[in-house]
């Protein structure tokens, strides 16, 4: 069997963890993965224009990206 055709195993974690560490869990991990949802949207968005100015200063061209904090 090649590399390629390997099907991966999922293992399975089981912790004795109350309903509220576990709903707290999830609630932070729906939160990073709707973050990273988001930041990808607007990196998607940001390369469909050639150059984004924000407040007059050029912040994206198709050079670099300069000033622009998330």
């Amino acid at each position: 069997m090649t590399a390629g055709k390997r099907k991966t195993q999922r293992k399975e974690i089981n912790l004795e963890i109350s309903n509220v560490e576990k709903a707290n869990f999830m609630e932070k991990l729906r939160r990073n993965l709707q973050h990273s949802i988001n930041e990808a949207r607007f990196c998607k968005m940001m390369l469909q224009y050639e150059t984004v100015i924000i407040n007059g200063q050029l912040v994206f061209s198709n050079d670099a990206l300069n000033g622009l904090i998330m």
